[in-house]
Parts: C-alpha cells; sequence; structure tokens
C-alpha cells in the first residue's frame, strides 16, 4: 500500500478501513518519532515498524532490509508512505525510492509470483494538523510528538473537519513492470550476495545493471506518485481555495465566486478528476461549501449594499494555499495553456510551451507526460472552446469576453510555482553557478519576499521552501548544474556546493522563458 501522506491519520484510517472490511491490517513504515510514549507500544502493536531518518550504520540498514524481505517473502501486507514525510504543502511531494527499492530487492530475491504496489490518494476537506503545518511552512520550528501533546489536542479533535475521501488506484503489477530485466537484475543481485566476478568485464556490466535497476524503480516511484495524484478527489476546501487564489483580489461577490468555482468544476471534470458527492449536490449553488469554508473560519463575509462579498484575510492566504494544492496538479495544464492563450500564442508556440511547462514543472505536479501531448493540447482547446472561453479566429484562437475572467485565474494557479523557479535560476546564473545549497535557498526566498514588498512578484507562497528545492534538484538532474568536485564528505544537504554543470548554457534561456512569463501578465 502507497498511500500519499498529508495526516498523522493517514496510517490510522487505513488500518481501521482494513480492520471494519475484514482485511488484516497491514505492517506500517513509520519514522522513530513516532515511537513515543505508551502509544509508541500501541503503534507497534497495531502493525508499525519503526525505522530511522538516517541509515548510516551499515549494520542498521543490512537488519532493516531483511526484516522488509521477511515481509515481502512472508506474503505479509505492507505500507509505506512514498514521499517520506508529510506533505506541508498539500501537494504530493517527490518519491524518496529508499523503501520502494529495498522492496524491488526482495521481491527479486524471493521465489514470489509477484508483488503488488497499490497507490492511494487520501484527502481531507480540513487537516488536523493545519496550524502546526503552516507555522513549519513560515519558519516555525517542527514541535516533537509527545504524549502530552495528544492529551492536549484531545478537545481540538472533537471538532468537525469534515470529510476524509480514500481512493485506490490500479494496483502496479511489478512482476509485470519488470518483464525480461526481471532475469537479468536476478543474476546481477545474486552475483553481489555471493561476491562472483567475470572480471574487469563483469565488473562494468554489473555497474550497468545496476543503474537500470536505479532507474527502473525511479521510474515506478514517478509511476506510483503520479497515480496517488490522478486518484486525488476534489472538494469543497479546494475548490473553493483555488477560485479566490486565481482572483486577483482578496475577495469576490458570492455570485461570481459561484460562477468561478462551477467553472472549475467543468476543468476538473474534464481532467477526469473525482469530485466529492457533497460538492456535486451542491453545485448549483455551492451554498453548502461555501458555508463550510465560513463555519471554519477560512475565508469571512460582508456586506456591500446588498451584494455578499466573500473574502479572505491576507494572513489566511496560505491555508487557502495548502487546500488548493491537493488539485493543482488537475489544474496545472489548464493553466500553462491558459497562459499561452492570454499571451496570444500560436498554435505551435502553444505545444512548445505545454511541453516545455510540464518538463520543468514535472516534480510538482506529476502529470503524465503523454498528457502534454499534441492529441492533449487538442483536447483542452477543444473542451476550452466548448465553453465558449475560446473561439477560433485565422487559424488560430481567440480568448472569449466570457474566457478571460476564467483564464486568468487559471493562470494563477501555477504563477507561484514559475515565480519561485525564476527566483533560483536567477540567483545561480548570479553566481555564475558556484554556490552552496543553503545559500541558494535563502537568497532566492528573500528575492521573492522583496520583490512582494515591491509589488512585482505575486503572493507569499512563491517562497515555499519545497517549490526553491525542487528548482534546484532539477537543475541538477538536468546537468546544469552539478555537486562541486571538491565537496568534501559529511557535509549536511544546505552545505552542498555545485558548480555549472555539462549543460550550464541552457540556464540564461531557460531563466529569460521563466522570467517573461513570471513578469508578463
Amino acid at each position: 500500500l502507497v498511500p500519499a501522506h498529508r495526516s498523522y491519520l493517514d496510517f490510522l484510517l487505513l488500518s481501521l478501513l482494513f480492520y471494519n472490511s475484514y482485511l488484516v491490517p497491514p505492517h506500517i513504515a513509520a519514522r522513530d518519532n513516532m515511537a513515543f510514549g505508551p502509544f509508541g507500544v500501541i503503534f507497534r502493536m497495531a502493525g508499525a515498524f519503526y525505522l530511522r531518518r538516517s541509515f548510516e550504520d551499515p549494520l542498521y540498514k543490512q537488519v532493516f532490509r531483511a526484516y522488509v524481505a521477511y515481509l515481502v517473502r512472508e506474503g505479509f501486507t505492507q505500507e509505506f508512505f512514498i514521499e517520506g514525510g508529510r506533505s506541508r504543502t498539500g501537494k504530493t511531494l517527490v518519491p524518496r525510492l529508499g523503501m520502494l527499492g529495498w522492496n524491488v530487492d526482495a521481491f527479486l530475491e524471493s521465489s514470489r509470483q509477484d508483488l503488488f504496489f497499490v497507490p492511494i490518494a487520501i484527502t481531507y476537506e480540513r487537516l488536523v494538523e493545519e496550524s502546526g503545518i503552516l507555522d513549519e511552512v513560515s519558519g516555525g520550528k517542527k514541535k516533537r510528538e509527545s504524549t502530552l501533546g495528544v492529551f492536549r489536542a484531545r478537545k481540538y479533535l472533537g471538532r468537525g473537519f469534515g470529510s476524509v475521501h480514500i481512493d485506490f488506484g490500479e494496483p502496479i503489477s511489478l512482476a509485470e513492470s519488470l518483464g525480461e530485466r526481471r532475469e537479468r537484475f536476478q543474476k546481477s543481485i545474486s552475483r553481489e550476495i555471493t561476491g562472483e566476478s567475470d572480471g574487469e568485464d563483469g565488473v562494468l556490466l554489473l555497474r550497468e545493471i545496476e543503474r537500470e535497476k536505479r532507474q527502473f524503480v525511479e521510474d515506478l516511484g514517478h509511476r506510483l506518485v503520479e497515480a496517488i495524484n490522478w486518484n486525488a478527489t476534489a472538494n469543497a476546501t479546494s475548490v473553493v481555495s483555488a477560485a479566490l487564489i486565481g482572483s486577483p483580489h482578496t475577495g469576490l461577490a458570492r455570485s461570481v465566486l459561484v460562477d468561478r468555482m462551477a467553472q472549475l468544476v467543468k476543468v476538473l471534470e474534464s481532467q477526469n478528476a473525482r469530485l466529492t458527492a457533497a460538492l456535486w449536490a451542491d453545485r448549483k449553488g455551492f451554498e453548502e461549501s461555501i458555508a463550510f469554508m465560513l463555519r471554519n473560519d477560512l475565508v469571512d463575509k460582508a456586506d456591500d449594499f446588498g451584494t455578499e462579498v466573500i473574502f479572505y484575510q491576507p494572513s489566511r492566504r496560505n491555508v487557502l494555499d495548502l487546500y488548493r494544492n491537493s488539485i493543482v496538479h488537475y489544474l496545472a495544464l489548464p493553466s500553462f495553456l491558459a497562459r499561452s492563450l492570454l499571451r496570444g500564442s500560436s498554435s505551435e508556440e502553444m505545444q512548445a510551451d505545454l511541453t516545455r511547462w510540464s518538463e520543468l514543472f514535472y516534480s510538482e505536479f506529476f502529470v503524465p507526460r503523454e498528457q502534454s501531448s499534441p492529441a492533449g493540447l487538442e483536447a483542452l482547446l477543444i473542451d476550452f472552446e466548448s465553453q465558449g472561453w475560446i473561439e477560433s479566429e485565422g487559424g488560430g484562437w481567440q480568448v472569449t469576453l466570457t474566457g478571460q475572467e476564467i483564464l486568468i485565474c487559471l493562470e494563477a494557479q501555477t504563477r507561484s510555482f514559475v515565480e519561485a523557479y525564476e527566483a533560483v535560476f536567477h540567483v545561480v546564473l548570479a553566481h555564475s553557478g558556484e554556490i552552496q545549497r543553503g545559500v541558494a535557498l535563502l537568497e532566492a526566498r528573500n528575492a521573492l519576499l522583496n520583490a512582494l514588498r515591491l509589488g512585482l512578484a505575486g503572493e507569499s507562497e512563491a517562497a515555499s521552501e519545497t517549490s526553491l528545492a525542487n528548482a534546484l534538484d532539477w537543475l541538477v538532474a538536468r546537468q546544469i548544474l552539478r555537486v562541486a568536485q571538491s565537496a568534501e564528505k559529511g557535509l549536511s544537504s544546505k552545505q552542498t556546493p555545485y558548480e555549472p554543470g555539462d549543460r550550464w548554457n541552457e540556464l540564461a534561456e531557460l531563466h529569460q522563458h521563466l522570467a517573461k512569463a513570471a513578469f508578463a501578465l
């Protein structure tokens, strides 16, 4: 079982679901921070097995891998969170491949016929840990889990937090995914275990197979997070938040908000997103959806001479961003297309933009690459045309008066990510590629905050450390940057020094493209 990780309640809800369905609850890989007080014992009895944050001790690593292999060999159902820890942004994080790789190795070493990975999306209308997550995002220190903290939270846990939706994706067969590679990978593992070697050629072959296996695990990890995203359910909190974040102001007249929500629901449907039954039943006026946001102090209302205005306090924008991000992957491609349409791009330019944005922001939204294909673009254009938002004109596309506001709303959904990547690329260029990771992240964040003060940037969520780090990692993966050859061992992640990589010359053009997109509209 490979669920999304948004809340501490994730594993409790899954185990309860299994128990109530007369299924044996899974063995759950949990961080050792959950092994506190008597609850650590209770969680262990409920199936949790704890792992340290660091696996530097080789003996500990081998013992842990042996335990994972035992679970696979004996056919126990496992559960692990591929994101590593809870997402503080509301988006699915870049997959951590440790547990996945160990399960693949365990399967290759066993005689089992197959092993299935089940992606699971878990969507909350409101998170119990909301205030703590926002405090951490704002720079606060994470509070250590404790028994006292659990007892202090009893009254808070008694409040109504809306519904939770758990959606199971299609299981991914490991045997089918491996195909003919299974035998080759198995031989390489047996040679590693026995120490057999065919001289230098044999060593080179083993290294090549190991690289191929690592790539296979990485691709499998991406398939899983894609499936998690594309099984997520859109709810009232996420749609209201997207509508308000997509506005250039902090509020909308209720009638305008209702229209905007209806338009966003149409976009979600075109992306095959699931909608909660409550949201679907409420779609005529979204009265209950808006009432839920008001009851939970996520938004406020005011009367303007008989017109009701729904608005949010600026201090609550990060809360709305957290909930909007649970559906932002569905809105990513429509957002990229909206940006091109508002700019007046040709069909060729739109396709080039869609491909480039999808590649650049893959680690943010995990949009399957085939969706940004020419067929995917055509489907989006046809859908926008059917809604009356664009019309064909002279072999190109023209934004209609009806479509202007919704396209502006859609464009805004990814603007903060464009601004975050632009800031990182700008800082790296300013240092000629020779910069420490921590310095790059800090300077990019400060640049965004100053741009916000000067009215040159969008909103504060652009300074998310997750997106800034993703931008830096993308430069490394693209070989525009690389870890400096002079880097010493034992450095912390933020002390990692970088230098220009083999494709350094690509950065200036990429930055120019981002800057034009960030400041054009």
